[in-house]
């Protein structure tokens, strides 16, 4: 339940460990499940995780998926040896002796968040999970949060300003009634903004490819997420791992050109999807896949719960111009 980069020399430096609440402004929390990040070519990292928050007025527990960004989290220095054992004991990054900057919340929009992935022109962000509405029903989508210049250069006051904004506003969370081309950002009075809430989009609805069962309530509680890594080309494409293999999603123009499958035909259901998450006592586990990344040497890997895998690729991975150099240590 927390955020660490691995140095060269085994030592480990906490980057986070505790964040801003999603479910109610000005509190913080302990990080519960955090999956995919990215450092952004400006030095930012930028991770994903969803909280618990409280019981609803009709008894039911909610969660809140979020969005975070590290500033300049290429520039903490790293821990010596001697400290990073110590390290482990740290309930908060600001208790130890760290420079690492509080993590900032960018984006809040959803009842759970699996996976995050920048454009190929580096001009936006995707962000995957999904929301609920009432009953059982689930969306699975992917949302896009377009990055303006300014956007890594926020300062407090911006950030205040936004707040005192977001408290006018009307519920936040995206609804099972919206439009997958309307704005997905308002706010609420308690669970605060993220800074590129309001400039949210639904770009892409999933629902459609993976089977009910599999966005049921009791499926959402899986420690490993269904669906929702996601890698891009330098052609832009957008690679998602679900439960029956790889989508491949234009992100010009949000249209699916393509599929890699991972199970057979005779799979195959009524309603279109392949792969139900109902198993049966005899039923052997299928290989759902977790993670996707295109590699230097021109394969796209895929990893599943028990499995490394990996496909020649006709095209490359988007280049990331970086420049992350981690500081020496004190």
């Amino acid at each position: 339940r927390r955020l660490v980069r691995i140095e060269e020399d085994g030592s480990r430096t906490p980057m986070a460990i505790t964040v801003p609440s999603p479910c109610m402004s000005g509190d913080k929390e302990r990080l519960n499940t955090p999956n995919h990040l990215l450092y952004t070519p400006w030095g930012n990292l930028i991770f994903v995780d969803s909280l618990s928050c409280d019981a609803t007025d009709d008894g039911k527990a909610t969660t809140s998926g979020a969005v975070y960004r590290i500033q300049e989290a290429v520039n903490v220095p790293a821990l010596p040896v001697s400290l990073s054992r110590e390290a482990h004991s740290w309930n908060d990054t600001s208790s130890g002796e760290t420079e690492t900057k509080e993590p900032e919340l960018l984006y809040n929009g959803m009842d759970a968040v699996y996976g995050v992935t920048l454009s190929h022109d580096l001009t936006s962000l995707f962000v995957s999970g999904v929301v609920r509405g009432n009953g059982e029903d689930v969306r699975a989508l992917i949302v896009k949060l377009p990055l303006d210049d300014d956007d890594d250069d926020d300062d407090d006051d911006e950030e205040k300003e936004e707040e005192e904004e977001s408290s006018d506003d009307a519920d936040k969370k995206i609804t099972m009634e919206d439009s997958i081309t309307e704005n997905t950002a308002d706010a609420s009075s308690s669970s605060p903004m993220g800074i590129l809430d309001s400039k949210s989009k639904v770009f892409y609805d999933v629902t459609p490819h993976i089977h009910p069962s599999c966005l049921s309530s009791n499926n959402q509680k899986e420690e490993t997420p269904l669906f929702g890594a996601m890698a891009v080309d330098s052609s832009g494409n957008i690679y998602m791992t679900y439960t029956d293999g790889v989508l491949i999603i234009d992100s010009l123009t949000g249209r699916h050109i393509g599929t890699i499958p991972f199970h057979s035909e005779d799979t195959h259901h009524d309603d279109g999807a392949l792969l139900t998450c109902t198993k049966e006592d005899d039923e052997e586990e299928k290989e759902i896949p977790t993670s996707i990344v295109f590699g230097e040497d021109g394969y796209l890997y895929v990893t599943t719960k028990h499995t490394l895998m990996r496909l020649k690729a006709r095209v490359k991975g988007v280049a990331m111009p970086t420049n992350l150099v981690v500081p020496s240590k004190k």
